[in-house]
């Protein structure tokens, strides 16, 4: 029997522990039975090295007591919250099952369908949580759990984090809170400033490694991963066999923008039901564009900007093709080519999405399935094809300039100015991007009178 087992079965008086179920860099979980009651319970005890700080154990306190006021059928229930001798501790509802990791390595990688439903259930508890002003901050498939009758079950939220709360979410060992493969760019970057869609963003996370069985971003070590995390799109291979529908709503949960991903668990569960729909159907997805964004272009701006599109369509085209695609991508690519100069978008659109089936690296067929998207009116999508294009390739001038002009076509006409002046800083000659950049001041002037 391990010293951590022993010392909690003599501590934590009121708790008969049957086993150990669990340890993380956040603590220790064992199976228990509450004497009182009978009742199966998951007992959580922090390591001692979290218990000498007095500000973590103050905000664990607080945080913890504020989830066990949560009750809702997709999280664990905590039930008390307490410090026995020096020992912090929580119990929560004891779930009969296996975790979301256990699944998928029995499996290897769930199917798309799966997936979804799973992912639904966790966006419902998030919502539950997030409506209480509680951010998780550490989804990922080891705090999910499957009970036995196939209901989903969100659990740790004894660690989460009020959304009010503004302390610095850095622990005593200097790491910032959460899972490298599943925290969104924020948590690294700037953990102060996390709010509840790093959760979303985690959930996309999620969910890629459910439709690969990898995890996502995975390098050698955790800086590498985060680096990844920072700088890197998450990709798929034709191996993967993943669905376009269920490719593109990973792409939008896990945008690095967080603005760009959806602003809420409820609007990820209805952008997870087109996915699902999608499939069913078997026809490609159309994310909504959020409301706040969805507004009409005037004829002068619609012109505008399908003209900047327009404007240099051959010259990304004949740079894409420069990137040299694998071989097995080059004839798509080409007949996606010829059909897009013919106006066939649609034609054009999946040619591209057969090429990133095979190679989803390939800056230049993002950017024409972009334009491929755009000209069909399906906004949100092609930008999320640009913003991915542009993670690829930062310094494409051409890119930058298509990505201002969809932002542009939004009415996002802040983020379509800075889109528009790094075109111009990386190419000055680049007239189209000088056309958006005082389209898009004068949209700003306009609206600020």
């Amino acid at each position: 029997m391990e010293v951590v087992y022993q010392r909690a079965e003599r501590l934590i008086e009121g708790y008969d522990i049957l086993a150990r179920i669990g340890k993380g860099g956040m603590g220790t979980v064992f199976k228990a039975v509450h004497l009182d009651s009978g009742k199966l319970v998951a007992l959580k005890i922090l390591p001692i090295s979290l218990a000498k700080d007095r500000n973590y154990i103050r905000r664990f306190l607080r945080e913890a007591r504020a989830a066990s006021e949560l009750s809702h059928p997709n999280i664990t229930r905590v039930f008390e919250v307490g410090n026995y001798r020096g020992v912090f501790y929580f119990t929560m509802e004891y779930v009969e099952g296996e975790t979301l990791l256990e699944r998928i390595t029995r499996f290897g990688r769930l199917t798309a369908t799966e997936a979804l439903r799973i992912a639904e259930e966790v966006a419902r508890g998030l919502a539950h949580a997030h409506k209480h002003k509680i951010v998780h901050r550490d989804v990922k498939p080891e705090n999910i759990i499957i009970a036995t009758d196939g209901t989903v079950k969100l659990t740790d939220l004894g660690l989460a984090k009020r959304i009010d709360d503004v302390e610095q979410d850095i622990t005593v060992t200097g790491q910032v809170v959460g899972t490298p493969c599943y925290m969104s760019p924020e948590q690294i970057s700037a953990p102060k400033t996390v709010d509840h869609r790093a959760d979303i963003y985690a959930l996309g996370a999620t969910l890629y490694h459910m439709v690969t069985g990898r995890r996502p971003h995975l390098a050698e070590t955790s800086a590498k991963t985060m680096l990844n995390v920072l700088n890197k799109p998450l990709l798929f291979s034709e191996q993967d066999k993943v669905p376009q529908p269920v490719q593109e709503l990973i792409w939008r949960l896990t945008a690095k923008d967080r603005s760009a991903r959806p602003q809420s668990a409820e609007q990820a569960i209805s952008e997870i039901r087109l996915a699902l729909q999608a499939l069913k159907r078997g026809v490609p997805l159309r994310l909504q564009v959020a409301p706040r964004r969805r507004k009409k272009l005037s004829v002068p701006l619609g012109w505008v900007v399908a003209s900047l599109i327009a404007a240099t369509i051959g010259a990304l085209i004949a740079a894409a093709l420069s990137a040299a695609p694998p071989k097995e991508a080059l004839p798509l690519f080409r007949k996606g080519v010829a059909l897009a100069e013919k106006g066939r978008w649609n034609e054009a659109l999946d040619l591209f999405n057969q090429a990133l089936r095979l190679d989803s690296s390939l800056a230049g067929a993002w950017n024409n399935r972009g334009t491929c998207l755009f000209h069909l009116g399906r906004l949100a999508e092609a930008c999320r094809s640009y913003e991915i294009a542009l993670e690829l390739d930062p310094r494409n001038a051409l890119l930058h300039k298509n990505y201002g002009s969809v932002l542009l076509a939004l009415g996002r006409y802040d983020e379509a100015v800075k889109a528009f002046e790094e075109a111009l800083r990386l190419e000055p000659r680049l007239e189209a991007a000088r056309k958006g950049l005082k389209a898009a001041r004068a949209k700003i002037a306009e609206q600020s009178k």
